[in-house]
């Protein structure tokens, strides 16, 4: 996971799960209202 502005991105990985889900494989994103921390190097 993380922030894009207030933008929250999750990844699901797909790779080298035996019982994957339908979601497996894609990347969600949604407005959450609110942004987090600074990255850090």
């Amino acid at each position: 996971m993380c922030f894009q502005g207030s933008t929250l991105v999750i990844t699901i990985a797909s790779l080298g799960v035996n019982h994957p889900f339908p979601g497996s494989g894609h990347l969600f994103a949604a407005d959450v209202g609110v942004t987090g921390p600074p990255a850090r190097p």
